[in-house]
């Protein structure tokens, strides 16, 4: 009377997403119907698995003696469709064009830029503020503000933001940073 349990990937996404390290525990012998037991398995999830619901499929089979006077062996096999493992990815905004050049003082200029998530995970309802404090007050943004929405990211995905970058007379040449501050939350369910 031994019952063993063994993971299986339904799919390749599955498959791909993790690597197995040990697909089958043994429960040992289960002689009450009110005996519990938890299969325990090892796995490793691949860093660049994208974030979402991963579906496997359980076997568990029992070996036993059938009670009957020939006493021969059984073998009874059942399947657990659609066991879901969860995986949280990380998301990772990063900035990926910009129109921003040289611009000379009195002048209005219309910016892009555009981000993408090259993470693996998905960022909701990200924000981009656009800090012009280090600029001793040479540029300013008209309009809406200095924060601008990104929306909902996923893994892959692009958002651009636009806005007007005014210079002011007493801009002096060089190179000035203007900090880019992204905002979010990683809470994927």
């Amino acid at each position: 009377e031994d019952v063993s349990v063994k993971l299986v990937p339904k799919e390749n996404a599955s498959a791909n997403a993790v690597t197995i390290l040990n697909n089958v525990d043994s429960l040992g012998t289960i002689t009450d119907w009110g005996d519990q037991r938890t299969a325990k398995f090892r796995i490793y999830v691949n860093p660049d698995a994208i974030e979402g619901d991963y579906y496997f499929n359980v076997f568990v089979t029992f070996r036993g003696l059938q009670t009957d006077i020939s006493n021969t062996p059984m073998i009874v096999t059942n399947k657990l469709d659609d066991q879901i493992l969860t995986i949280k990815g990380k998301p990772m905004i990063m900035l990926v064009n910009s129109t921003i050049g040289v611009v000379a003082p009195t002048s209005v200029n219309t910016e892009t830029l555009t981000f993408k998530n090259t993470g693996t995970g998905t960022v909701q309802n990200a924000v981009a503020e656009i800090n012009l404090d280090s600029t001793n007050t040479v540029f300013s943004i008209l309009g809406g503000g200095k924060q601008f929405s990104l929306g909902t990211l996923k893994a892959g995905d692009v958002s651009s933001i636009k806005f007007e970058l005014a210079v002011d007379i007493a801009a002096r040449p060089g190179v000035y940073n203007i900090p880019v501050k992204i905002t979010g939350q990683n809470n994927y369910s």
